[in-house]
């Protein structure tokens, strides 16, 4: 990027990261941002959700997720694969198998959750599968199912409770030399999940992808995206990976972003019904929160 020497406050460094290709589309490194966007369509309907895809892409997306929870859904694959003008990421709820049989099918990424997938042997047989099948993969940690023994060590899902989930799968995948991989720590808690974000982008040099969790709809999805793409974007300086976030369609959108430097965001974002109080806070308040009060979000991020 062009430096901007003038007002080098507008200025945004990238983070180093890897390269991966997602079938023919570069993710991370160098890349541009790339726009990902989720079917919402059932999978086992093939012309249905090929619409679907065509119609996302012609919007200018560059590749689409699809869900695969079934057998079925599974069998559908080779038919959307085939017929898709872009790659097309396989998202795996819960068996293993899915994952395998998505690979076989011309999936270009295996979207893999650890909390759900099963124990080690199972995601070495999904990365040999992967191996063969030229496909990468996403980690794709989530607040909501994360392993019972680290729920257990830190009493609920928290950012540390998240980044380990995070890189004990990472070092799996590389203790069985796959690399071509990059990595979400999702939360419905916009500032759980930028907290994560931050760490996860000191402590990996993997693509990582942005996004929120059940974001909501048109305007709770806005809202709550925005507010996590303009912090890790704008005050932590990131750079690129992937962003995710809702749109009016229902379907869920990806950038390629990647990176933010190390700082501790609030737990919850005022009450706007207390605005006089909001303002006092904001003038007053320092970065270190308090889970049981609001805590100004702007003024937090300083």
């Amino acid at each position: 990027m062009s430096l901007n020497h003038i007002r080098p406050w507008r200025n945004i460094y990238r983070r180093k990261s890897r390269q991966i290709m997602v079938g023919n589309v570069p993710v991370g490194g160098d890349a541009p941002i790339t726009v990902q966007t989720m079917t919402n369509t059932l999978t086992t309907d093939p012309s249905a959700t090929i619409k679907q895809i065509i119609a996302a892409a012609e919007a200018g997306a560059d590749i689409v997720r699809v869900s695969v929870p079934d057998p079925e859904s599974a069998a559908a694959m080779k038919e959307i694969c085939r017929e898709s003008p872009v790659p097309i990421v396989a998202d795996i709820h819960f068996h293993y198998k899915r994952g395998i049989e998505a690979a076989e099918a011309g999936a270009a990424c295996l979207r893999i959750n650890p909390g759900n997938i099963g124990d080690e042997k199972r995601i070495k047989e999904v990365i040999k599968a992967a191996k063969d099948n030229n496909c990468s993969i996403r980690i794709g940690v989530n607040a909501g199912s994360l392993e019972k023994e680290l729920l257990e060590k830190y009493g609920e899902p928290c950012p540390d409770a998240m980044v380990e989930s995070g890189l004990n799968h990472i070092k799996i995948l590389q203790d069985n030399d796959f690399h071509e991989f990059k990595i979400s720590c999702k939360a419905s808690d916009v500032f759980m999940a930028a907290a994560a974000y931050q760490q996860l982008a000191e402590a990996t040099d993997a693509p990582i992808h942005l996004g929120i969790t059940e974001a909501g709809g048109l305007t709770t999805g806005t809202i709550k995206s925005a507010i996590e793409t303009g912090f890790l974007k704008f005050a932590c300086m990131v750079s690129r990976a992937d962003k995710t976030f809702c749109n009016c369609s229902g379907w869920f959108t990806s950038q390629s972003f990647c990176g933010a430097s190390r700082r501790r965001a609030p737990l919850a974002p005022p009450r706007l019904s207390e605005p006089r109080k909001v303002e006092a806070e904001a003038q007053a308040v320092e970065t270190k929160c308090d889970i049981d009060r609001p805590v100004p979000m702007m003024a937090a991020f300083r």
